[in-house]
This record gives structure tokens, C-alpha cells and sequence, in this order.
């Protein structure tokens, strides 16, 4: 309920990111609209969980997950 009454006071573009980067380190990021990051985690996280409930904590609720680009590269995969 909570966090219902937070995203109608916040505008509801705030978005986040997580980055899967490797092993089991997670990123976490604030984007603006043009997907720009604004802000970052000060710390990496050992799940996506917590990651994303840091991005919660500042009043992020839209959150994708991206897979980090060099891990990508390292198994060659194209992006």
C-alpha cells in the first residue's frame, strides 16, 4: 500500500536499471528519461534483490534487468 502512495507522489518516470556484471555483482543505477544514468549505487550488491531494493529506496519502481555488455563480448554473443 505504501509503495502504491509513494509512486503517485513521485512522477512516475523515474526508472532504474540493474547490471548483471561478474559472478554474482549486481549494479545499480537511476536513469533519467533519455536513459542516461543520474545516480549509482555506492556499493555492488550480491543479489538482484537487494539491488533492486536500494533502487526502491529511492523511490524507483520501474526497473529492468541488463545483462553486463562485456560478459556478453567474453561468450561471444553480439549485442
Amino acid at each position: 500500500m505504501f509503495e502504491q502512495l509513494i509512486s503517485l507522489k513521485s512522477p512516475l518516470t523515474k526508472r532504474g536499471i540493474v547490471e548483471f556484471v561478474k559472478g554474482n555483482h549486481y549494479l545499480a543505477h537511476q536513469l533519467d528519461n533519455e536513459g542516461n544514468i543520474l545516480k549509482q549505487a555506492p556499493v555492488s550488491f550480491k543479489s538482484l534483490a537487494h539491488a533492486t531494493q536500494w533502487l526502491k529506496r529511492q523511490g524507483i519502481y520501474t526497473i529492468s534487468l541488463r545483462q553486463s555488455p562485456a560478459y556478453i563480448e567474453m561468450i561471444g554473443l553480439d549485442a
